[in-house]
């Protein structure tokens, strides 16, 4: 990689290697991947020093059945926990996400407006921090990241922190201060929240 691009930086994940290139506004994350017999691929875990069976067909299968399920609102709504997540600690995996989204935002529950679908995660969130969560193709891989106990601690705190502040945006909303809403929903997002 350095010889092709001397000036990108690399960071090893536990699943990839993490790429940013000079002039290019996002990373990429690479995966080495070896093909399981009879469907899947092998992946590295860094965490664990083996290799972990992962089927990313079968996931995009089962997370657009959910997503079906909730009329759409459910990938619009993973990628804004994801932004949420990458602003704040990153301490969820990307995967893990997805399955906790997919989790508490199941029919009759999930909404047509984003921001209660947001609010409602951040709400049920903490219930998933430390909690181990198994890949649900092969059910033989972790896809949460193990937590130290200051990760734990801060992301706790952060969560029902973000949470108070979602409430409190939804109520300022609900009467009609939206400049009071915005405000709030920019702590919870960090970045990239509109004004």
């Amino acid at each position: 990689m350095k010889a092709a691009y001397p000036k990108a930086t690399t960071k090893l994940q536990s699943h990839s290697v993490n790429v940013e290139l000079p002039d290019v506004d996002f990373g990429f994350d690479l995966v080495p991947a070896w093909l399981r017999s009879p469907d899947g691929y092998w992946i590295p875990d860094s965490d664990s020093g083996g290799w972990l069976a992962t089927d990313p067909i079968a996931h995009n299968t089962l997370l657009t059945a959910a997503n079906k399920d909730v009329e759409g609102v459910l990938k619009p709504t993973i990628k804004m926990v994801k932004h949420w997540n990458q602003q704040n600690l990153n301490l969820f995996r990307s995967f893990h996400l997805e399955l906790v989204c997919k989790a508490i935002l199941y029919k009759d529950l999930a909404s047509k407006f984003y921001d209660l679908n947001v609010r409602l995660v951040l709400r049920s969130l903490e219930t998933f921090v430390g909690v181990r969560m198994m890949d649900p193709v092969y059910g033989q891989s972790r896809v949460d990241k193990t937590l130290t106990p200051q990760e734990h601690s801060d992301l706790i705190f952060r969560i029902r922190g973000d949470s108070q502040r979602a409430e409190q945006a939804w109520t300022l909303e609900s009467g009609g201060d939206h400049e009071g809403a915005i405000k709030l929903w920019q702590e919870v997002f960090i970045s990239g929240f509109p004004s």
